[in-house]
């Protein structure tokens, strides 16, 4: 740190903050100065003993690589003189992004512990919580800052926290503050709270605030060129809406049809992938197939097609129908933002994700739109609403470009089957031609250099200047690319679902290279043999031949779709029966279930709670288990004793245990609390996991639990790191339902679907396919797309329904197949169907407001007890807790 970084940081930084400062300029923190910062905070109250123990340094002289320096934002901006605030935001911003979230939530902490920069130590933490999807606690936390803060340093975080907690209380205040035309705020500030506004379809808000972001960047002078690029591109779209209005009929004796381009009020959203345009080149073979088309509109659409009219393979060429057909163009993500012709047919195809600023999605289409749906894919839950459900009924059956896309759609009762992938078909518009010569250069695109040898010839399909280049260039540009794989190279390798398969298409062979062999995307396209591609292919030739013809003859709309839907019946049929499919359960290769029996008869034998004269309220027990080792001593006293101080009926503790041979002192902690202890080490030694890793203690013991504890039907299971600030008999008698589990559902907006915690699962899988493939089946098979995920350090069990599902026996086939941690599996096993833990009951005071909390888990990596501040760490050291 420099001379005048240090007089800044000793001008406007507390200690705590200082320290931090000092560590991340790779000053070490030494005892006086960390003695300082406990005395001036109060943390030198924290007992010793609960230090968390920390891994030795390199020993002295040891041979280490001096570490590569590291960019710290925070020095940097005050070694310029340019004040806290923007060094601290840009700080925290940097440590989120690198995964040290804990350690940037502990600069807020601090800050908001002094005085003098209590306001900035709330926008950190706010800012903190809204960079990581909790919008409860970004919203109580930002919104109560002056403008010049939240809405100059956490623009963003400020209004998706408000637009999904308090909508009118935050747009009532951006229109105050764009009335006002805050002169604080730059252009930067006005642009990041235009999107969200506006997707989230605040139409009038949106363009008051892009007008004020307009001005800020006036003629564009001393302003980054980023910014005025990003106000170009708002210019086109600021002013439309998603009201899908109607343009003026097409001439009468005219076909209306809609080609998908890539557009989007998002410039980070539109498209800049060439295979995106690859696939509309692929859809457009199946108009042009049919020689006798005139065409209308735009004149370089009409260009476009007139060209690939004759570029058409004569074997599939047909000269079936004679019509007139006006083409129009269409944004595949935004649809309803066009003035769209009535009765316009469009195919729908291809990956339907993109949200309108991830507040709402352009789906379902335009309602002028009549959609053919062949080659589509979906997953996310935030699109597929009761809405768009409903709309892909109306025009079921929907062709999906790949399995997982099949599965979701026929667990919501929506006829799907599975087509394949449209590009497989772009050879449609590439006539045999000029190929490299057998001794040509191999290609790369989008391969990692280190796949790349030496001089070898590499391309990229994603790059900035697609969303710049209008349709018709792009398609001429995918044709141009296309061609010259085939001309130059003897073979191609590449990462690219929308290069291995239009390559394939046109003879060139190709070597598939994906990031991740089970991505969902690649079910069923990927390791296909050439007869599969061929079967493919031609089967969404033969269907859109015949469907095209009708649509282009002016058959109706209901006669279009029914033969749709004959066309399709056989293989939504397979479909509906590979999802029925029951596989015999796999025999289990470890010892797992056997030696629970040698558990269980050890807790038999130890078993020292005597209740035969125990007055009636105490012969009804709580059961709580709890995790520990060693190292949890402190914690687990503290646990035992808030549970003591709040129990309004006896408590049976049991501390489950890989490595503690006494509880010593624990045993007796007093109250209505009993404590004793039931040693699991060796157990599930022997269960690997389908990757081939071993099953972690937790998930084993977790799992084993029901069966080890044989004679106990209820069980309350509670996090060690935790403090009780309820009476856990509430817990204890809340009503399951009939249900396997209570469990608290996921606060925030990441990690919260139950499938995405499945397809996970999936992923991890890599190179087998197959069972990636047969996890998401099983998935969409037993439950409904989509539900909750829940947590599972705080549960209430039903301990006898595990035991007589057979939930143990039936889940350790399950871990070795396929992987599964034990929360994946329970999810597996439940999906929607369990009781939810009142949220009361599992606060993580990270994550949401402590106030009223009845449970407190520190379940991030900063404890209470370890070097890094905690939130509301002040609990654990309060003796009235």
């Amino acid at each position: 740190m420099t001379p005048l970084a240090r007089r800044l940081a000793r001008r406007y930084l507390p200690h705590r903050v200082r320290a931090a400062a000092l560590t991340l300029a790779g000053r070490p923190v030494g005892p006086a100065t960390r003695a300082s910062t406990k005395a001036a905070t109060g943390a030198a109250k924290r007992p010793a003993a609960q230090k968390a123990a920390r891994k030795p340094g390199p020993k002295p002289g040891a041979n280490r690589p001096a570490p590569a320096p590291v960019r710290q934002p925070l020095v940097e901006a005050l070694s310029r003189g340019e004040g806290l605030t923007p060094g601290m935001v840009a700080q925290v911003r940097a440590m989120v992004s690198a995964d040290e979230v804990d350690r940037a939530r502990a600069l807020g902490l601090a800050l908001q512990a002094d005085a003098g920069t209590a306001e900035l130590g709330r926008l950190v933490v706010g800012l903190v919580a809204g960079l990581r999807g909790y919008h409860a606690l970004a919203w109580t936390t930002l919104s109560g800052l002056p403008d010049v803060l939240a809405l100059r340093w956490a623009p963003e975080e400020f209004v998706r926290a408000g637009l999904s907690e308090d909508p009118a209380a935050v747009l009532a205040r951006l229109d105050a503050v764009a009335a006002a035309n805050t002169a604080d705020l730059p252009a930067k500030s006005w642009l990041q709270m235009v999107g969200p506004v506006y997707g989230f379809g605040a139409l009038s808000t949106a363009r008051d605030l892009f007008a004020r972001f307009d001005e800020r960047v006036g003629d564009g002078a001393g302003v980054p060129a980023a910014l005025v690029v990003q106000r170009d591109w708002w210019l086109s779209w600021i002013t439309r809406s998603p009201e899908g209005r109607s343009a003026p009929p097409v001439p009468a004796g005219r076909r209306s049809f809609a080609i998908m381009d890539y557009g989007h009020p998002s410039r980070t959203k539109a498209s800049n992938n060439i295979g995106d345009h690859i696939q509309s080149l692929a859809s457009l073979g199946h108009l042009v197939r049919h020689q006798g088309l005139t065409y209308h509109g735009p004149s370089d659409l009409t260009g476009l097609v007139g060209q690939l009219r004759g570029r058409v393979r004569p074997e599939l060429a047909l000269d079936d129908v004679q019509a007139e057909v006006e083409l129009i163009q269409i944004d595949r993500d935004a649809s309803a933002y066009s003035d769209i012709p009535p009765d316009t047919w469009t195919l729908a195809f291809g990956w339907y994700m993109h949200g309108i600023f991830d507040m709402a999605y352009g789906f379902p289409f335009h309602p002028n739109l009549s959609p053919v749906f062949v080659s589509f894919h979906c997953s996310k839950r935030a699109m597929l609403t009761d809405e768009a459900v409903d709309y892909l009924r109306r025009y079921a059956p929907i062709g999906c470009r790949d399995w997982t896309t099949v599965d979701i759609l026929l667990s919501l009762d929506v006829p799907a089957f599975f087509s394949g992938c449209l590009t497989t078909t772009v050879n449609t518009v590439f006539p045999d031609g000029e190929r490299a010569a057998a001794d040509a250069p191999a290609g790369y695109v989008d391969v990692p250099s280190a796949g790349v040898p030496a001089g070898g010839k590499t391309y990229a399909h994603q790059y900035d200047s697609v969303r710049f280049t209008s349709f018709v260039g792009n398609v001429y540009d995918g044709i141009e690319l296309l061609q010259t794989y085939r001309r130059t190279h003897r073979e191609l390798v590449t990462s690219r679902l929308h290069c291995y398969l239009p390559s394939r298409s046109i003879g060139v062979p190709v070597d598939f290279q994906p990031k991740n062999r089970s991505d969902p995307r690649f079910a069923g396209l990927i390791d296909i043999t050439d007869a599969e591609f061929d079967r493919m292919r031609s089967t969404i030739n033969a269907k859109l031949a015949e469907v095209m013809r009708l649509i282009l003859s002016g058959a109706e709309t209901r006669a279009v779709y029914a033969r749709w839907r004959e066309l399709n019946a056989d293989d939504v049929a397979v479909a509906q029966a590979r999802r029925a499919e029951v596989h015999p359960p796999r025999e289990a290769r470890s010892n797992l279930v056997a030696d629970v029996e040698r558990v269980r008869g050890l807790v038999a034998s130890a078993a020292v709670t005597d209740r035969a004269e125990a007055s009636p309220e105490e012969a009804d027990p709580v059961h709580v288990a709890v995790f520990a080792g060693r190292a949890d001593h402190q914690p687990l006293a503290r646990l035992l004793r808030s549970l003591a101080a709040h129990a309004s009926r006896p408590v049976d503790v049991v501390v489950v245990s890989r490595d503690l041979d006494t509880l010593g002192d624990l045993a007796e902690p007093g109250g209505p609390v009993s404590v004793r202890l039931v040693r699991t080490d060796g157990l599930g030694n022997d269960l690997r996991r389908g990757d081939g890793r071993p099953a972690t203690d937790r998930d084993v013991d977790l799992l084993a639990l029901p069966e080890v504890l044989a004679t106990l039907d209820r069980l309350l299971v509670l996090p060690v790191d935790s403090l009780v600030l309820g009476d856990v008999t509430e817990m204890a008698d809340l009503d399951l339902g009939g249900q396997l589990l209570a469990a608290p559902t996921v606060v925030g907006e990441r990690a919260s679907s139950g499938f995405v915690l499945i397809h996970t699962a999936s992923s991890r899988l890599k190179a087998k396919t197959q069972s990636s493939a047969e996890l998401r089946r099983r998935a969409y098979a037993r439950h409904r797309f989509d539900f909750d995920a829940y947590d599972v350090d705080v549960l209430v069990l039903d301990a006898a329904e595990f035991r007589r599902r057979g939930v143990l026996a039936s889940g350790v086939p399950l871990i070795e197949e396929f992987g599964l941690t034990a929360r994946e599996l329970l999810h597996l096993e439940t999906g929607p169907h369990r009781a939810t833990v009142p949220p009361a009951w599992h606060v993580v005071p990270s994550r949401s407001e402590v106030e009223g909390a009845c449970l407190v888990h520190w379940a991030d990596r900063a404890k209470p007890w370890s070097e890094i501040l905690a939130p509301a760490e002040q609990l654990w050291f309060d003796p009235l807790t």
